[in-house]
């Protein structure tokens, strides 16, 4: 989701004085910036209702898309059959325009009960005590253990999001392309050897042209915005470092600049400079029309692929890992939308059922069904009905089988400044050629420092 730094200055006063006279004292944070909304996934049954006295509304914001207006409709009227007590009023928000929408009405004093967020925006929000702390409901620790471990971002020891749905980031590879260049098409590189092994064959000029024609990866060129390096280095470096982010943990500073971020940054070079075509316009349409043999994308693309080009024989595998660890799987980007309850909502309580009820495990196959995307669950074959819907088609399973293995950058409120800092950096090494690797990760370092304000 795309929105603006720069507040109005009087909107952010505005908001601070609301929220310090009618909503809880906000957490000690760092400055404002960006934050994403999490949802839980309940791992029982959906709780019964909880009986409020009198008939309660509440209102949920969401995505405007039609899958959404679709989904939203379609839970809505599941939970107001479950809690004839308690009215949704269903509001569809622009993605360009959210956060202007959510500074308004928190401003204005009039947010709404629920909100749909993207998981790196939620710390900003928290930093102001704009959102409620969900681990202060008393049955959160219960909701807690079907949720992958990785999909839950605390902040300040806080978690104020609950993980709802995820496209996990895989390797998406062209089978056909595999097999013209001699490759075994049901064997997708598992290493990063195992990648470069294939790359040197699938790079080709296969009309004999003296041109290379065919390539062994789709990049992104367009690396240097914030949000790409979330589906090619992140699944990388995690996987190189164990699960670490680019910051520490408590975003205490910034920890990029180690061997593992050396040895995913080169192994990225390698490939931007010898295995992927960087004069493409659109990152899919190469894909889609064999241009190169592999991308690493959400589980979305897998109806895209499906729309734009029906007859493409494509597989789906893990993203791979560094040779001999530290991993023997990898750990992957969670692209992940949550749920979050604004803490001037006076109707707590009913919110908080509606944010249990759509996310429970009773509502993943009506989610699946509608957007494509996978419920935050783990384990999610553990469930007799999702194991049946995922059992339709291989995509969908290996696609769940990944949900264990997902995890979410470090909740920031400055996220997205951080994001973009290092997407210049890595667009300098990896697509302009100005710096070298090492040149690059030392000077994301100092300018995600000087964000964080390490001194």
């Amino acid at each position: 989701m795309k929105r603006n730094v720069c507040l109005p200055l009087v909107l952010v006063m505005t908001l601070s004085l609301i929220l310090s006279a009618c909503g809880p004292t906000p957490t000690p944070a760092p400055t404002p910036e960006t934050i994403t909304i999490k949802e839980t996934v309940v791992v029982t049954a959906t709780p019964q209702p909880t009986a409020l006295p009198e008939k309660v509304t509440i209102t949920y914001w969401h995505l405007p898309d039609v899958m959404d207006v679709d989904l939203a409709a379609k839970q809505v009227a599941a939970f107001e059959a479950a809690y004839p007590n308690i009215h949704v009023e269903v509001v569809p928000i622009s993605t360009e325009t959210a956060e202007e929408g959510i500074l308004a009405a928190l401003a204005a004093g009039v947010p709404p009960d629920v909100c749909q967020m993207n998981a790196t925006e939620v710390a900003k929000y928290a930093q102001w005590g704009a959102t409620v702390a969900l681990d202060q409901f008393a049955d959160w620790n219960t909701l807690k253990a079907r949720i992958p471990e990785g999909a839950i971002q605390t902040y300040y020891d806080h978690v104020y999001a609950m993980p709802w749905r995820t496209n996990p980031v895989m390797l998406f590879y062209n089978k056909d392309l595999f097999k013209d260049a001699g490759l075994d098409p049901e064997k997708p590189p598992a290493t990063w050897s195992e990648f470069l092994t294939d790359a040197e064959a699938l790079t080709r000029d296969s009309d004999g042209d003296g041109k290379i024609d065919k390539w062994a990866f789709v990049a992104y060129p367009d690396i240097h915005k914030w949000y790409r390096p979330f589906f090619l280095w992140n699944p990388l470096y995690y996987s190189a470092s164990g699960g670490k982010d680019i910051i520490a943990e408590d975003s205490s500073m910034a920890i990029v600049n180690s061997a593992e971020g050396l040895q995913t940054m080169e192994f990225l070079q390698t490939i931007y400079s010898k295995y992927a075509p960087l004069d493409i316009t659109s990152y899919t349409d190469a894909f889609y029309q064999g241009q190169g043999a592999m991308l690493m994308s959400g589980t979305y693309m897998v109806p895209r692929i499906r729309t734009a080009v029906p007859t493409m024989n494509f597989g789906m595998a893990p993203v791979p890992i560094p040779d001999g660890g530290p991993v023997n799987h990898a750990i992957t980007h969670s692209d992940e939308r949550d749920l979050v309850i604004f803490s001037l909502s006076k109707q707590k309580e009913a919110a908080w059922e509606f944010v249990k009820f759509i996310s429970s495990p009773e509502q993943a196959v009506t989610l699946m069904e509608t957007t494509g995307m996978y419920m935050v669950l783990k384990d999610m074959t553990s469930y007799a009905d999702v194991t049946a819907y995922l059992n339709q088609d291989p995509f969908l399973m290996a696609g769940a089988q990944e949900m264990n293995y997902i995890r979410l950058p470090v909740a920031n409120p400055k996220n997205l400044e951080i994001s973009a800092a290092f997407a210049n950096e890595l667009s300098a090494a990896l697509v302009v050629g100005s710096k070298t690797p090492a040149q690059a990760l030392a000077d994301a370092e100092a300018n995600i420092n000087a964000i964080l304000g390490v001194k």
